[in-house]
């Protein structure tokens, strides 16, 4: 989600660039229920200490209605395609 986050600044900003803004949220789809809760909670967390760089820069994408975060099955997560080994009947189907 990190990774993404960077490329939905970059080309946000690509797109400004160009006169074409956009000013609706962007979404991003995790399969990761943690990772989402984290994204849009505004306490701290002492357990995430280890990762505090990318926990602000993705809630406050989120806070700034930049980026939205929703919760997707890892069944219907057409990226494992790209990310996991998965069996015959799987890939056929992502």
């Amino acid at each position: 989600m990190h990774e993404a986050s960077h490329e939905l600044l970059f080309f946000r900003q690509f797109l400004d660039g160009l006169d074409m803004p956009v000013f609706d949220a962007t979404t991003i789809y995790c399969d990761n229920e943690a990772a989402r809760q984290l994204s849009e909670d505004q306490r701290w967390h002492a357990r995430i200490k280890h990762f505090r760089v990318r926990y602000h820069t993705i809630r406050d994408l989120v806070h700034l209605d930049e980026m939205k975060v929703l919760g997707i099955r890892s069944s219907d997560n057409v990226a494992d395609v790209f990310t996991k080994p998965l069996g015959p009947t799987d890939f056929a189907r992502l």
